[in-house]
């Protein structure tokens, strides 16, 4: 009888490992196949949001949920957020022109908010990159792109496109909005305002010019929840602070947790994960959770058999 618990006891653990196992898998797979990154790199060839007002349309479609009623997309309010930006990559102090130059030769994106009376939420404009169309059609058979996103990737080539909408839980607000909030409150004088993610953080900042100086503010910090500290000073959320200062924290974080640059375009705190996701990961997860139901249960039955 002994025997047969420690049997049952090792077969659960094997189980339970090969469910691990499972489950990481999906979740790999997911991030590998993201709706997002077969749009490749975006290129910086726009002047005017004049090229992305006839996305409207569009945006709105993707905006709703269900019947959910949607007031209008604030092209006033666009902005455009450079990314992948080695903002905290050099060593010595930065001048106002050196960001500048290091932020403005980067790659960007528009983020356009949308006026809704329930949750925050903002769309993400891209220019589709080149496409591989046997990549896209493998996608498609595999389910994790529609026939139409599928046409849409294809045509979309050199074009601004509609990657994605974010949507906010309650109350949770966009870097976008809380810049806005803490530059009223605390009545600075902007000269110019960027928005940037940086390759060492890969969630966005904002840089405000005072008096001919950047200052920059985090809303957020990956791995950590709250502000940062080390032996370089101590940063909270939602605060300026002078650029260079920040620099060196930022610099001994990434160095502590060893972040290494991805795509560019990680998308922060608060933001809920499209269905589309989601629903890869629960039904790969119950796929994988009723195979290995069928497997223990042959394993339960073949020792009556034995014995038998």
């Amino acid at each position: 009888m002994q025997e047969g618990c420690i049997v049952m006891d090792k077969s659960n653990r094997c189980l339970l490992r090969i469910f691990c196992c499972f489950t990481v898998l999906i979740i790999l797979l997911l991030l590998q196949f993201r709706f997002a990154s077969v749009y490749g790199d975006t290129v910086t060839s726009i002047q005017s949001k004049d090229e992305i007002l006839h996305l409207e349309e569009e945006i709105l479609n993707m905006s709703r949920d269900g019947d959910e009623r949607i007031e209008s997309v604030d092209f006033d309010h666009a902005v455009k957020m450079y990314y992948d930006v080695p903002l905290f990559n050099e060593k010595k102090n930065l001048g106002s022109e050196e960001i500048e130059r290091i932020v403005t030769n980067s790659n960007y994106k528009w983020v356009v908010p949308i006026k809704n009376p329930t949750l925050e939420k903002e769309a993400h404009l891209y220019i589709g990159g080149p496409t591989n169309s046997l990549e896209i059609e493998n996608k498609v058979k595999q389910g994790y792109l529609t026939k139409e996103e599928g046409e849409k990737l294809i045509h979309s080539q050199g074009k601004w496109t509609v990657a994605y909408v974010s949507t906010y839980e309650k109350n949770k607000h966009s870097v976008l909005k809380v810049a806005q909030e803490v530059i009223a409150r605390e009545n600075l004088n902007v000269e110019k305002i960027l928005f940037v993610v940086p390759k060492e953080l890969q969630i966005p900042v904002v840089l405000i010019k005072v008096d001919g100086d950047y200052q920059v503010m985090f809303h957020e910090f990956p791995l950590v929840e709250g502000g940062i500290s080390n032996v370089k000073g101590e940063l909270s959320l939602d605060r300026f602070y002078p650029f260079n200062e920040a620099k060196e924290v930022v610099r001994e974080f990434a160095r502590e947790h060893q972040l290494v640059s991805t795509n560019g375009d990680a998308r922060p705190n608060g933001v809920v994960v499209p269905w589309k996701e989601s629903s890869i990961v629960v039904v790969g997860i119950a796929v994988a959770g009723f195979l290995l139901y069928k497997l223990f249960r042959k394993k339960r039955a073949q020792p009556n058999r034995d014995n038998l």
